[in-house]
């Protein structure tokens, strides 16, 4: 379960809350970034060929020299994605799987993070979302504390000046139902207000006993045209969600032969109930003083509340008679995560002598407060690995803690992309970075609060890159990016971790082909991380930090419409990775080995075919797969031997029909995952001194079905 093993890691748009019981060190805090508007309409193909995310202004994919990758509406639409995990299996060098809590967990590159929401426990609801945007490598320059394995932007759905409608109802394997709507609605003639408001409510059970959840999603947006040249938008999300949530199968681990011992997939014997309500506000002032200059402030407040709970975690399992037992304590807890932040972006376009300049200059600040109210008892409850009974533990007030943090971050960053020639183009760009946090906590709750040690430091984090266009339709490219931020966790004493840095070299081509109908690109690169936090091994809850990791690889994309109505999306990814520093002696982390679960290679491909013929016409259909390398996990039992889990393919499929029905739209899809019902299991994560071992089982072949209907 990476809530004990992975330290957490801060994400664009998400922020993670999660308490502990009272022996544990309490989670870290994080940061959250305003989302970024974007106004276009939805892409009405595979092809995306601007990205924000990279320089914050508008610069073609192409001329962009970073790693940047888009999955458009349509792509979502086709896959029935309704998680962030699902669609990020679209991009290379992204490996995603599910996290604890129901999270999903995304590893870019070198880094491994779970996104939440917006701050609640749980997935991220896509009702609201226009598309996704990644952005491999550091990109702190813009966005300050975000790790340096890469970014995820969910750009949302804003208001259209013309109106439209469509409701949709899917239903799906193990009773899964979700209900959505979108209503776009101009207010005014002249449309200068514009509305728009998406809804969903979701409920599921699973093939997993006890595990369940319910999820209530309202997003209104309303844009205010001031003026010809100033904007201002209002957006809010509200989510509830309510579930029995799945952490991950606990398996044994036999200590004679360090070998995994199978139990049936379906049974569970680990509890998180959690309940959690997650508001977020989001303003922003748009104003053009020119064709050429323009400013933008953001502000954003998210709240996320999950009432105090009880969860029931194992402690140890053990052979008895020759049976498997498990002992399991509770953990009770409970936090508060509020975010507030600003962001101010001035960009201007000039030139100087022969060269023309896209400016941009920005400043940022964060403030993050967490609260987490923890507990459990020194009891345990035994049962059998096999059919377990449910455990029957109460609270012990003597075992309650508390805890507050408050973390500040800000920042103050310069870019200029330079046009040096009609082919030539130069961005060069740093940021100052500063952050400081305190923090206090109590155990019990009631008595008085002790300071912990704060944490203060700061840095700049300079980027360079150069692009040569050779061809309208061709690119090569080179550039370097750094990282700077605070550590996420606490040490078994209770100090703040080191803070990490990194830095990557990257070299790349891109093209656009067809007429721009379909994309591609291959890049190379080379990305270091110092002061890498990770589990404890010996101090389940804690952290520590390993010396430096790298991972050096290579992606290749092509992506858009390879002829007339036949889609594609593919990819395969290199990316192996080395603790090139290892970390305190017994730790596991030892200098020469891979880090631990990462696949070497990985492969996507997803294609779909949409019929124009007579007869067959509103017709569409899709198949595609995703490919796993087999993940070693060194040092993850007692006597060193290496687990591994194994190498996968995965298929899924699609047929859809549509038809008009006079102004309206009116469509019906299936969608069918894992086709072929492999059974795999990965996110494997070992704790070899209780012989156990958390990992996460494939999913069985799973339906669903789709009704739409759009105005």
């Amino acid at each position: 379960m990476k809530m004990f093993f992975k330290a957490a890691a801060t994400a664009a748009l998400t922020c993670t809350c999660m308490a502990v019981s009272a022996d544990e060190a309490p989670p870290p805090a994080t940061t959250q970034l305003p989302k970024m508007t974007v106004t276009d309409t939805p892409d009405a193909d595979y092809v995306a060929p601007d990205a924000t995310s990279a320089t914050k202004t508008e610069t073609p994919i192409l001329e962009t020299p970073r790693s940047v990758y888009v999955v458009p509406q349509q792509v979502l639409q086709d896959q029935q994605a309704l998680t962030l995990d699902r669609i990020l299996t679209n991009v290379p060098g992204v490996n995603s799987g599910g996290g604890e809590g129901g999270q999903e967990s995304i590893t870019l590159r070198l880094e491994e993070y779970s996104t939440t929401g917006g701050g609640t426990l749980g997935a991220t609801t896509i009702t609201n979302v226009d598309r996704v945007e990644v952005l491999l490598g550091p990109a702190a320059i813009l966005y300050g504390r975000v790790e340096p394995g890469g970014m995820v932007n969910i750009v949302t759905k804003q208001p259209e000046p013309q109106f439209s409608t469509s409701a949709q109802q899917i239903v799906g394997s193990w009773s899964h139902s979700f209900t959505s709507a979108d209503l776009n609605v101009p207010l005014t003639a002249d449309n200068s207000l514009l509305f728009r408001v998406n809804g969903s409510y979701e409920t599921s059970q699973s093939w997993r006993d006890t595990i369940h959840s319910q999820v209530s999603f309202l997003a209104p947006v309303l844009k205010w045209n001031v003026a010809d040249k100033t904007s201002l938008t209002f957006e809010g999300e509200f989510r509830r969600s309510v579930a029995n949530q799945d952490v991950g199968q606990v398996v044994p681990l036999d200590p004679t032969t360090n070998a995994l011992v199978w139990v049936p997939r379906e049974e569970t014997f680990t509890s998180n109930p959690t309940t959690s309500d997650t508001s977020r506000y989001f303003e922003t002032l748009a104003h053009q003083f020119s064709d050429d200059w323009s400013v933008t402030q953001r502000y954003m407040h998210s709240l996320s509340v999950v009432p105090v709970d009880s969860s029931y975690y194992p402690s140890d399992l053990y052979q008895q008679n020759g049976a498997w037992y498990v002992d399991r304590y509770l953990s009770v807890y409970g936090s508060t995560n509020q975010t507030d932040a600003t962001i101010l972006d001035l960009v201007g376009h000039f030139a100087t002598g022969g060269v023309k300049h896209t400016l941009l200059v920005g400043s940022d600040f964060y403030r993050t407060e967490v609260d987490f109210t923890g507990g459990g008892t020194a009891n345990l409850s035994t049962s059998p690995v096999i059919n377990p009974t449910p455990p029957f533990l109460t609270p012990d007030p003597a075992f309650s803690n508390y805890y507050t943090q408050v973390s500040n971050d800000y920042g103050i960053y310069v870019q200029d992309q330079l046009k040096l020639t009609s082919s030539l183009q130069a961005t060069l760009g740093e940021r100052f970075q500063h952050f400081d946090t305190a923090s206090a906590s109590a155990a019990p709750i009631g008595s008085a609060l002790v300071a912990n040690d704060s944490t203060r430091d700061s840095a700049f984090t300079p980027q360079a890159g150069l692009l040569w266009q050779m061809h309208d339709e061709f690119s090569l490219y080179g550039s370097y990016a750094t990282n700077f931020g605070m550590n996420n966790g606490f040490d078994y004493e209770h100090k703040p971790l080191d803070p990490e840095s990194g830095k990557q070299f990257e070299v790349g081509a891109k093209s656009q082909l067809l007429d721009g109908k379909l994309t591609t690109s291959l890049a190379w690169f080379d990305l270091t991380k110092t002061n890498v936090a990770v589990a404890d091994p010996l101090h389940p809850n804690y952290s520590i930090t390993i010396g430096q990791i790298r991972s050096r690889g290579a992606e290749w994309d092509v992506q858009g419409e390879i002829g007339y109505g036949w889609n594609i999306l593919a990819n395969v990814s290199y990316d192996p990775t080395l603790i090139t520093v290892g970390g305190p002696a017994g730790s596991g982390y030892v200098q020469g080995n891979p880090l631990s679960g990462d696949p070497r290679w990985m492969a996507n491909l997803w294609t779909t075919y949409q019929f124009s013929q007579s007869g067959l016409a509103g017709w569409k259909v899709g198949i595609g797969t995703n490919w796993r390398d087999a993940s070693p996990w060194p040092g993850a039992t007692n006597a060193g031997t290496v687990l591994t889990t194994p190498a996968y393919w995965v298929w899924s499929a699609m047929a859809a029909y549509e038809r008009s029905l006079g102004k309206s739209k009116l469509s019906f899809q299936l969608n069918i995952e894992n086709l072929f019902n492999a059974f795999y299991f990965s996110d494997l994560y070992p704790v070899a001194s209780q012989n156990y071992s958390f990992l996460n089982y494939s999913t069985p072949r799973s339906f669903t079905g789709s009704v739409k209907v759009s105005f």
